[in-house]
């Protein structure tokens, strides 16, 4: 009996074009200490850095545009319109990470100049939970 060849073809080969969404860039390239790649479901990525002598946090997700539901040719303005609108997606995931955007960060908007694949967040902190904000008032 001859073992079986890897019956999956290559993670990119599978996904597609990718969607960058970056929420926060570090200060300084050079003093970047670590940085994590972990792979979550159905090909979407979470990129974490930490700098030199601080905490980790996160940098930029990483999203097949096939999660979205649109095709290889969409434009960036079809593309924005998915990101910034968590019900129009369909995968469970997807939209969880969408909503996050939009509650957490104020929406997505477009930072790359010919790139379509490069997104940013409108904020770089999470808005503060009011329920933490009132305890600390008392």
């Amino acid at each position: 009996m001859t073992p079986k060849k890897d019956e999956h073809p290559e993670e990119e080969n599978l996904i597609g074009t990718i969607i960058e969404v970056t929420i926060r860039k570090p200060k300084n390239e050079k003093k970047i200490a670590e940085k994590k790649e972990k792979a979550l479901d159905r090909g979407i990525v979470l990129i974490r850095l930490r700098e030199m002598e601080k905490n980790w946090f996160t940098h930029k997700y990483r999203i097949p545009l096939a999660n979205l539901g649109l095709g290889e040719n969409a434009d960036k303005k079809e593309i924005l319109d998915r990101l910034n609108d968590p019900k129009s997606v369909a995968e469970k995931n997807t939209r969880e990470i969408i909503a996050e955007f939009s509650r957490e960060y104020d929406g997505v908007v477009f930072d790359g100049k010919f790139n379509r694949t490069q997104y940013r967040t409108k904020r770089f902190k999470p808005h503060a939970k009011t329920m933490q904000v009132k305890r600390k008032a008392f």
